[in-house]
C-alpha cells in the first residue's frame, strides 16, 4: 500500500497562508474559465475587438504568474508570526509578495481597460467617447502612480522589505491607491448608464445589458472592504501576519475583476445583438453595402432581355436592426421576404410563412427597424406552352 502524500498545505492557528492559496486558486480558475469562453466566442462570431479583447488575454497570463508569486511567498512565511520565521525567510516572502503585488496592479489596470474601449467601441455619442478617452488616461495614470508609488515607497536597496519605520509615511500611500481605484471602477460603471439611456429596447433587455456592466460593483466592494482592512496591516509590527487579510481582499478583488470584464461580452444578450450577424443569408445575385456606420440594402437586378410572355417579381423586405454597437463593428441584418408572382395564367399571391413572421416580430422587439425594399425583376425568353 502506498503512502499517503503530505498535504499541500495545512490551515492551522498559527498559519493563516492557505487561505490566501484558496481564494487566490479557486477565483483564478474561474475566471480562466470565464476568460475560455470569451475566447470561444471570438472564435465562433468571428469578432474582431483586438483592442478590447487583448487586455483581457494579457491580464489572465499575469493573473497566474502573479497567483504562482503569492504562493511562493505563502510558502517562505506569509500567514505566520514573524517570530517563528528566520531574516531569510522574511526577506524571500517578502520578495515575491512584492513583486506579486506590482503585477496585481497591471491586471486591475488592463480590466479597467477592456471594459472601457469595449464601450468606447459599442458608442457613437462624442460626449461618451470622450468620457472613456479620459477614463483611459485616468487608468494610465492611477496604474503609473500606484506602481511607481508601491514599488518606492520603501528604503533602498531593498524596497520590498516594508517597516512602517523605513517607508515614506508608514505606507500612508495605500490610501490614495485605493481611493483613486475605486472612484475609476465608479465612473467605468456610469458611464454604460449614460449610454443606455437613450437607446430603444424592451426594459428587460436593457436590464441585463446594465447588470452584466454593474457586476463591477463587486470590485467596488472588496476595495472597500480592502481598504478598511488597509490600516492595521500597515501599523503592525507583525507584517506577515496581518497581511493576511488585506490580502485575501485584494486576491479575490484581482481575479473577479478579470471575470467580470468578460460578461458583458459573455452575456446571452450580446448574441442576439451582434450587428456583424446575419440572420438570413440573402442570395449572392442581392447586392450588399455595407456603411461607415450601417448597412442599407438597395438593389435591383434584372436579367434578360426579349419578348417573354411571363414576368414575375419578387420583393424583399429587409430589416435593419439599430442594435449595432452592442456587438460586431457593422450591422444586423434580418430579412423578412415576400414574394409575389404575376404570371398570365396565374394570378395567386403567396404570403410569407410563419417563420419568416416570426423572425419580424422578434426584431421589432428589439429596437429601432429600419425597413428597406429590394426589388428583383426577372424577365423570361421562353413562351410558355400553356399560354396558346
Amino acid at each position: 500500500m502506498s503512502d499517503t502524500m503530505a498535504p499541500f498545505l495545512v490551515l492551522s492557528d498559527d498559519n493563516h497562508g492557505p487561505l490566501i492559496s484558496l481564494v487566490s486558486v479557486a477565483l483564478l480558475i474561474t475566471a480562466a474559465i470565464f476568460v475560455t469562453a470569451k475566447l470561444g466566442s471570438v472564435i465562433y462570431f468571428k469578432q474582431r475587438r483586438t483592442m478590447v479583447n487583448t487586455p483581457i488575454w494579457i491580464a489572465l497570463v499575469l493573473a497566474i504568474i502573479q497567483v504562482v508569486l503569492m504562493q511562493k511567498s505563502i510558502d517562505h512565511g506569509v500567514g505566520r508570526h514573524m517570530d517563528t520565521l528566520t531574516a531569510a525567510a522574511i526577506n524571500t516572502s517578502s520578495k515575491f509578495y512584492y513583486a506579486a503585488h506590482l503585477i496585481e496592479i497591471f491586471i486591475l489596470s488592463l480590466s479597467k481597460l477592456s471594459t472601457t474601449l469595449l464601450v468606447l467601441e459599442l458608442t457613437p455619442n462624442k460626449g461618451i467617447r470622450l468620457a472613456c478617452n479620459i477614463t483611459i488616461g485616468v487608468t494610465v495614470a492611477w496604474t503609473v502612480f500606484a506602481f511607481f508609488g508601491l514599488a518606492f515607497q520603501c528604503e533602498m536597496p531593498k524596497p520590498w522589505l516594508y517597516r512602517p519605520g523605513r517607508c515614506t509615511g508608514k505606507g500612508a500611500i495605500f490610501y490614495p491607491i485605493s481611493v483613486f481605484h475605486i472612484l475609476s471602477e465608479i465612473v467605468i460603471i456610469a458611464i454604460p448608464f449614460y449610454m443606455m439611456r437613450n437607446v430603444q429596447m424592451v426594459w428587460q433587455k436593457r436590464f441585463k445589458i446594465l447588470c452584466s456592466f454593474s457586476a463591477r460593483l463587486s470590485v467596488v466592494g472588496l476595495a472597500i472592504a480592502q481598504l478598511v482592512l488597509i490600516p492595521p496591516f500597515l501599523r503592525s509590527q507583525d507584517i506577515t501576519w496581518d497581511i493576511v487579510n488585506p490580502t485575501i481582499c485584494g486576491q479575490a478583488m484581482m481575479c473577479v475583476s478579470l471575470t467580470i470584464a468578460c460578461l458583458p461580452t459573455l452575456y446571452h444578450i450580446f448574441a442576439g445583438l451582434h450587428s456583424g450577424l446575419i440572420t438570413t443569408r440573402l442570395s449572392d445575385e442581392v447586392e450588399l453595402t455595407h456603411g461607415k456606420r450601417s448597412a442599407y440594402i438597395n438593389s435591383s437586378i434584372v436579367s434578360g432581355s426579349g419578348t417573354g410572355q411571363g414576368a414575375r417579381e419578387q420583393k424583399r423586405r429587409s430589416t435593419y436592426t439599430n442594435n449595432a454597437r452592442f456587438g460586431n463593428i457593422g450591422s444586423s441584418v434580418v430579412t423578412d421576404i415576400a414574394t409575389s408572382h404575376h404570371n398570365s395564367g396565374d394570378s395567386g399571391r403567396r404570403s410569407s410563412s410563419e417563420s419568416t413572421r416570426h423572425l419580424t416580430q422578434d426584431s421589432k422587439r428589439d429596437g429601432v427597424l429600419k425597413t428597406v425594399d429590394i426589388t428583383v425583376e426577372v424577365e423570361d425568353d421562353h413562351s410558355r406552352s400553356f399560354s396558346r
